[in-house]
């Protein structure tokens, strides 16, 4: 049986799919119980669910999606699948590997320290957190950060760094090496592989090694899925209380990290995916 193993941050785990279009059902709140959460653990209508459904018994589609996922995350989940210690679904000579790649802000830095055990050697670094103004500009981790001499020191570095230190670039170069290094891997284990953007960018000609990233392996390269959603939007049948985006939003903005899309849009994801493993691979 072909495997197919699908990496990214919550475009690929298909948050927004859990209510059927219309029902303008899904919130934060319902989203977030725990309850709602254990009915719609599987995220069939995630774009590997629907994948999955329409490749049938042949293939093996799996979704290690993780909601709030940096590429770090996606990147070392994926390096830890490759490992012949892997108890649970090697990824093997011969599999499929389709990875989405999340927002470049969300990288772990690594001269910031996560307090929390769970998550050490990362931090929540999002725009996210600098919507609400001054008090905004600090991760929710180091408020916690005692003693409170220390929390006042990390305050001020991590303001320092936002507004005297931030460089993108840095943050591009570390995706990009991220990208160039399964690239290698992939191709030296014989292992077929997809990479498209979710909702941002990771690929930035500003880096010098730009050409060594192989557009043919992408999906819609130097387009993101909610661009692509975006023009596929005045499409839709106005007539409809609903469009493609999650909670029955009618209209979403580029280069935006929300709403989610919805099952419809998660479908128009899934068909871009089906075409280029026909394109590319021709198993399918």
């Amino acid at each position: 049986m072909k495997k197919i193993f699908c990496f990214g941050d919550s475009w690929t785990l298909g948050m927004g799919s859990e209510t059927e279009p219309g029902s303008g059902k899904i919130s934060i709140d319902i989203k977030n119980s725990q309850k709602f959460r254990e009915e719609n653990k599987d995220y069939k209508y995630s774009y590997p669910g629907q994948l999955q459904e329409q490749l049938g018994s042949s293939y093996q589609v799996f979704n290690y999606g993780m909601g709030g996922g940096s590429n770090y995350n996606i990147y070392n989940m994926i390096i830890n699948k490759l490992k012949s210690s892997e108890p649970v679904n090697p990824i093997k000579r011969g599999d499929i590997v389709i990875v989405g790649w999340t927002s470049v802000i969300r990288e772990p830095l690594s001269f910031f320290k996560m307090i929390d055990d769970y998550n050490e050697g990362s931090i929540d670094f999002s725009l996210k957190s600098f919507e609400k103004g001054h008090d905004g500009w600090y991760p929710y981790w180091i408020r916690d950060i005692r003693p409170l001499e220390l929390q006042k020191g990390a305050q001020s570095a991590f303001e320092d760094f936002i507004v005297n230190r931030i460089n993108l670039n840095f943050m591009y170069e570390q995706v990009m090496n991220y990208i160039c290094h399964l690239q290698i891997i992939f191709e030296s284990m014989g292992i077929d592989y997809i990479f498209f953007n979710a909702f941002e960018n990771v690929v930035s000609k500003k880096i010098h090694f730009h050409n060594q990233i192989k557009k043919e392996n992408w999906i819609l390269f130097d387009y993101t899925l909610s661009d692509y959603l975006c023009d596929i939007e005045p499409t839709i049948d106005k007539s409809l209380t609903y469009s493609v985006w999650e909670d029955d939003i009618k209209k979403n903005e580029r280069n935006n990290d929300g709403p989610h899309p919805n099952r419809l849009g998660y479908c128009y994801i899934k068909d871009l995916v089906h075409k280029k493993i026909k394109e590319k691979i021709c198993l399918i």
